[in-house]
């Protein structure tokens, strides 16, 4: 086994350590089926024996273990001899004692281990070894998996979105990342989205963290690995593949299901100034977790370090990272828009690109506290304006056509009568017994007089 072993910060069942110079994959053992009494006792004796030799804290290793050991005896796993029960149980006993979300048991894959019996861990540090053998089926599952990149689009202000669900460590990873950065390049702000994002590689966290500092190499966090007896200090790259953006203003949105190591992308970038964290604490995932193998089929996930600042020595295990502005996390996005939008508009000096900001900012808020118009306000609306324009209610919101043939698009209420469809606003004046309507885009103002009743147009839904 190779002495240099990055630590990956993973959650649940998905810790996998990419061990440098690993042989090809070979057939991975299953889990006797039904489960027999020696089997569990010795799956259960060398989690525990894991826990003792390399648990962060050695104090909370031991209880831990004693834990496991006295569940053993009372008979708690007895009539446990379906393996998928007793995994879900001794889990749930391995978190029992301090709640750590890294604890596990699961069953083995074809990703590298601690072999059984290991003593001593190896000194961790530096990124995954280049290349290495990727299983077919692990990179066809990534692959499928967008390599856990989820929604990318520019919203309304020429602000970024990404969202990311998961750092992959496969080595394609990185390229597939790149790309969604280099869609959002032109964007005037971005916000990151890992709300629902579940640990992986905390190499490419860092990859990503870096793409947002310049090219002096910063430290980023100090590992303390206890089994290896061993502390490092990761640092920023000095150089990316990717677009460079040091000054952009970036938004991370974060909830409880922010886990491990998007925790740790959250947690570095708060530290280092680079980044407005919305949402609200993030889970306390915050160590390093390999995969040890526990014969029969079972690997265990056990965290053997602690993750530091390196400035001020916090850390976000059993913490989270606490937001900069706390919003239930359904509601962060709308929350981000507006502060981005809103710190654009402060920092824009050029008048014409100022009131667009302005205008976008004045919907981004709408969309943030929706104002009720009365149901029957919105059918007094209905109707072609102008020959062409068309407004319908539908679904209890007032939608707006330039051409009748054409997608409807939701009208935002500013007031009970003006409207927002994107740059445009849109007002209705009473014309004696009808109304009219007022457009007003690019500074230009034109009215349209109410030219004929509600069209029947078919349901887009």
């Amino acid at each position: 086994m190779s002495r240099n072993i990055p630590l990956i910060l993973f959650v649940a069942l998905a810790f996998a350590p990419q061990i440098a110079g690993a042989q090809s994959p070979q057939p991975v053992p299953t889990p006797p089926n039904p489960l027999t009494a020696e089997v569990r006792r010795a799956v259960v004796d060398t989690v525990a024996v894991n826990l003792e030799r390399f648990f962060a804290v050695a104090d909370t290793g031991q209880l831990i273990a004693e834990h496991l050991r006295k569940r053993l005896a009372s008979g708690a796993y007895d009539k446990l001899t379906n393996p998928a029960l007793f995994v879900e149980a001794v889990s749930t006993d391995m978190k029992a004692i301090n709640a750590d979300k890294h604890l596990a048991l699961g069953f083995r894959t074809q990703g590298p281990a601690m072999p059984l019996g290991t003593t001593r861990l190896p000194q961790m540090s530096g990124p995954p070894p280049g290349g290495g053998n990727v299983p077919p089926q692990m990179l066809l599952n990534a692959q499928r998996q967008n390599f856990s990149i989820g929604r990318l689009e520019v919203l309304p202000g020429n602000v970024g979105y990404l969202e990311i669900r998961g750092f992959s460590g496969l080595p394609q990873a990185r390229e597939h990342l790149v790309n969604a950065l280099r869609y959002v390049q032109h964007t005037d702000a971005l916000i990151i989205d890992v709300r629902d994002h579940g640990g992986g590689s905390a190499d490419l966290s860092n990859f990503l963290i870096s793409h947002f500092t310049g090219a002096d190499t910063l430290p980023a966090l100090t590992v303390s690995v206890r089994g290896a007896d061993h502390q490092f200090t990761r640092y920023t790259m000095r150089e990316v593949p990717g677009p460079r953006r040091t000054d952009v203003p970036v938004y991370i949105l974060a909830s409880r299901g922010t886990i491990s190591a998007g925790e740790d992308f959250a947690f570095v970038m708060k530290n280092l100034g680079r980044a407005t964290i919305i949402g609200e604490p993030t889970a306390g995932a915050g160590r390093n977790n390999p995969a040890f193998d526990v014969g029969h089929g079972f690997q265990a996930s056990i965290s053997v370090s602690r993750v530091t600042d390196p400035k001020t020595g916090a850390e976000w295990e059993g913490i989270g990272v606490i937001p900069h502005v706390v919003v239930p996390p359904r509601g962060a996005l709308d929350v981000a828009h507006a502060h981005a939008l809103r710190r654009l508009a402060d920092i824009e000096a050029n008048p014409p690109l100022k009131a667009q900001r302005l205008a976008a900012l004045e919907v981004a808020e709408a969309v943030l506290k929706p104002r009720v118009v009365p149901a029957a306000t919105l059918k007094a609306y209905e109707g072609v304006y102008g020959g062409e324009r068309t407004i319908t209610v539908e679904h209890g919101k007032l939608v707006f056509r330039r051409l009748p043939f054409l997608l409807g698009q939701h009208m935002v209420p500013l007031s009970d009568s003006t409207f927002a469809v994107g740059p445009l606003r849109l007002s209705f004046e009473r014309d004696g017994a009808s109304f009219r309507l007022q457009q007003v885009a690019g500074g230009q103002t034109l009215t349209f007089a109410r030219t004929g009743g509600a069209p029947k147009i078919k349901s887009e839904y």
